[in-house]
């Protein structure tokens, strides 16, 4: 999936490599340019199905072929490139949303 991120030019991608990766995106004339700028990892050898970002844009959250549902804080580097286990599920997790709390 892609999804564009609420706050800035940054485009982040969900792989079926395992990966999610953050793109900065650039419009230079008529040619749009994206650029790679980091990426974390769920497992090698399942794909990544859904990813979104935070309602400020500082955090991407995704979830994959492993069953977990994994938070990624832009800005760090989580250990060994893997995103925050959050959640886990008994079934592949298709789809993550983020929804804002009403706090």
């Amino acid at each position: 999936s892609l999804t564009w991120s609420p706050t800035s030019t940054y485009l982040a991608s969900s792989n079926w490599d395992g990966g999610v990766r953050l793109w900065q995106v650039k419009e230079q004339g008529t040619q749009v340019q994206a650029t790679p700028q980091a990426m974390v990892r769920h497992d090698y050898k399942t794909p990544v199905l859904d990813c979104c970002f935070s309602a400020d844009g500082s955090t991407i959250f995704s979830g994959g072929g492993d069953k977990a549902v994994r938070m990624w804080n832009l800005g760090s580097q989580p250990p060994n490139w893997i995103g925050q286990q959050i959640g886990v599920h008994d079934a592949p997790v298709k789809a993550v949303r983020y929804l804002p709390s009403s706090k």
